[in-house]
């Protein structure tokens, strides 16, 4: 019988494949199980989880063309599992941020405003490091927390231009007897970036075929005849 996904269900992950197609979810199978189109039910709306694995798909697609060095695939997986289990609808992406050893009070400071509303947003702003390198700077109420992983650049700064992505704290790690604090972000509103930026690829494509047929097309020339 199909179980439901959850955090701590970690076999099922190995069910999920990205071949454009959203099987169903087994826990436990050691293979993907799919039923064939003929014998499987309309259902209206999808439900969440083929929902996720669809934007999950066009995440690894993005990110592999964006040129991420890293695993997509597992990336996306363990965004199917977070965002399952955490009982979103919409793909959201955990991640850490670096650069926070000197943040402490900040930090602790997002803590306590966890104890009301646990998911603390963050603003991203891109500008560079001391070796003029690009790098997204995460802010929590104005105050510099740290910045995203290099890694996640070639990604998030494209979504990052289409005003949809989103940041937001949602554990604070270390302490007791740590020296240093950690941390542990999610980046939503993916589904609507790629929309988004989708939608201006296709805008600057078709700019680009209107200007290249303005300049093959020939300069009207001679004069013209009334014909009675």
């Amino acid at each position: 019988m199909d179980q439901p996904l959850t955090a701590n269900n970690h076999k099922t992950m190995s069910c999920f494949r990205f071949d454009g197609s959203a099987p169903a979810i087994v826990a436990g199978a050691a293979a993907p199980h799919t039923r064939p189109p003929s014998r499987r039910p309309a259902r209206h709306p999808r439900t969440r989880a083929e929902s996720l694995i669809d934007t999950a798909f066009l995440w690894r697609e993005f990110a592999s063309a964006a040129g991420c060095r890293f695993d997509v695939e597992q990336k996306a997986l363990d965004a199917i599992v977070f965002t399952l289990a955490a009982g979103g609808t919409s793909l959201a992406m955990p991640s850490k941020l670096e650069g926070t050893a000197r943040r402490s009070h900040t930090l602790e400071n997002i803590r306590r405003a966890q104890l009301q509303h646990p998911w603390q947003p963050l603003t991203l702003s891109l500008g560079t490091d001391d070796a003029s390198h690009p790098t997204l700077y995460a802010l929590w109420n104005t105050r510099l927390v740290g910045h995203c992983r290099p890694k996640h650049l070639a990604w998030l700064m494209p979504l990052l231009q289409t005003s949809r992505l989103g940041a937001h704290v949602i554990q604070i790690t270390g302490g007791s007897g740590k020296r240093t604090l950690g941390c542990n972000v999610v980046f939503t509103g993916i589904r609507q970036g790629l929309d988004a930026h989708r939608i201006r690829q296709l805008a600057a494509d078709l700019g680009d075929c209107d200007r290249q047929a303005e300049a093959q097309r020939p300069s009207a020339t001679g004069s013209l005849t009334r014909v009675a």
